[in-house]
């Protein structure tokens, strides 16, 4: 079993490179990946072996390696360092020549996909306008009888807010699933134009006003359709790939020693 405390050595040779196990461990370092959990290390060296061999392939068949500029543009867009998005491209470009004809995505396959997550049918939500108070309760009174006087709501809100989004107070549209256990309470059964609160939590209080009420984020199979499509093309392609990718490793010598 491999341990991040094991004396330096030899974790791999890939023909003529080799891979010591400091190598693997600054690797996770790199990612963000804990050391020191099982099997980390195993899987960041069959990640380092794997690159070796895409870079060998893509030598051997002649796929130019990527320009300074472009894995400089791909490293800030993701995030990745300037080696990894180097063998990103690489990959990307190899997968284009080798895989893309060979995954075929049915409608039947899309249409699965679709009925299956529910994302696409959007989520029960809310539009919400707020007034937030630190807590101090002559304010609090003063917005509650303002509103009771018929003032409107985004004009108490303008005079008393401690907090104004954009410089007003519509929140939005939220999912109901996403508010808080004391705000999803106190809205319990308001009507559309209600207004409820104080709402209090920590050092503030909330009075809300319930803009509107409705499904949002749904998507129709029809505006859905290409997205899907590129997901599913997207993890066929990748299944393909490293199905591949496995058979072409038999070409080189690989040996894993750790």
């Amino acid at each position: 079993m491999l341990h991040a405390g094991t004396i330096d050595g030899v974790a791999a040779v890939v023909d003529d490179k080799v891979i010591m196990l400091s190598d693997v461990i600054a690797k996770a370092r790199k990612l963000g990946v804990d050391k020191n959990a099982p099997n980390v290390l195993h899987s960041v060296l069959q990640l380092m072996v794997e690159n070796i061999i895409v870079e060998k392939t893509c030598q051997e068949m002649g796929i130019p390696a990527p320009e300074d500029e472009e894995v400089k543009n791909v490293s800030n867009k993701t995030g990745l360092s300037i080696e990894d998005a180097r063998i990103f491209i690489m990959k990307e470009r190899l997968m284009d020549i080798v895989v893309r004809s060979r995954v075929v995505v049915t409608d039947r396959m899309i249409k699965d996909y679709y009925r299956s997550h529910d994302e696409y049918k959007g989520s029960f939500s809310v539009r919400l306008a707020q007034i937030v108070i630190k807590n101090d309760e002559t304010k609090i009174k003063s917005v509650l009888d303002a509103i009771r006087q018929g003032e409107p709501f985004d004009k108490v809100a303008l005079e008393y807010s401690d907090v104004l989004i954009h410089g007003g107070c519509d929140m939005g549209w939220i999912p109901v699933k996403d508010l808080s256990p004391e705000v999803k309470a106190a809205l319990g059964h308001a009507k559309k134009g209600e207004v409820v609160g104080p709402v209090r939590k920590g050092k503030y209080a909330f009075v809300f006003k319930l803009l509107d009420v409705g499904t949002k984020g749904n998507k129709t199979f029809a505006e859905a359709k290409d997205d899907i499509k590129h997901i599913l093309e997207d993890r066929y392609r990748k299944k393909v790939f490293k199905h591949w990718l496995k058979t072409i490793s038999d070409k080189y010598f690989v040996g894993i020693y750790i």
